[in-house]
């Protein structure tokens, strides 16, 4: 009996090192911007996540399996438990219906939402506003679009647009400092805007 190859092990490559995609591959290419974009915040900016669209999606899914759980669950024979039945379906329908609209219209393109966040010294500490991030990559375009809108206060929402050929080499090496770059320059006007 032959002994199966093992595939080699999956390796997460610091950020100093050369990431590639196809850049014909707009899931792939979104998806890698999306990470980066979420790392800059949490990590190089210091911003806390909200996750209460999560939380919300977590609970509505809880429930949703609760009640399928109860459907099968429950102790009578077919002909008598018809009423725990049609509870449980349309249980689980409102639920499903909820689960939806929390995903499309609550949290939408948003990739991240911070909660306000303190932060500086002892003596003069700063308070930087939540903020919403969302991505556009329309089908069949080139034009990636970074759009950071303030949730606190009066909206201010603040936006990038550029071709993913500024943040990517021909053979779909991704260039980092490039796009690092941009948000850098997108971050300081969003919170120089909300002072």
């Amino acid at each position: 009996m032959q002994k199966r190859k093992q595939a080699p092990p999956v390796v997460f490559t610091p950020a100093s090192e050369a990431v590639k995609v196809d850049v014909y591959d707009q899931n792939a290419v979104k998806q890698l911007l999306d990470d980066v974009i979420m790392t800059y915040v949490l990590e190089t900016r210091g911003l806390e996540e909200d996750l209460t669209y999560s939380n919300y999606k977590l609970a509505l899914g809880g429930l949703s399996c609760l009640v399928a759980i109860a459907s099968h669950a429950y102790p009578a024979p077919f002909p008598e438990n018809a009423w725990v039945l049609k509870v449980c379906v349309v249980s689980y329908i409102v639920l499903s219906v909820l689960l939806q609209y929390v995903a499309f219209y609550m949290e939408g393109n948003t990739i991240l939402a911070t909660r306000p966040t303190q932060r500086g010294g002892t003596n003069n500490k700063k308070l930087i506003k939540p903020i919403n991030v969302q991505t556009y990559f329309p089908k069949c375009e080139e034009a990636f679009i970074v759009q950071v809108t303030t949730t606190q206060g009066k909206p201010a929402s603040h936006s990038i647009s550029s071709s993913i050929g500024r943040w990517f080499q021909p053979d779909g090496t991704f260039i980092r400092e490039a796009f690092i770059s941009d948000l850098d320059q997108l971050f300081t006007t969003v919170e120089d805007a909300s002072d």
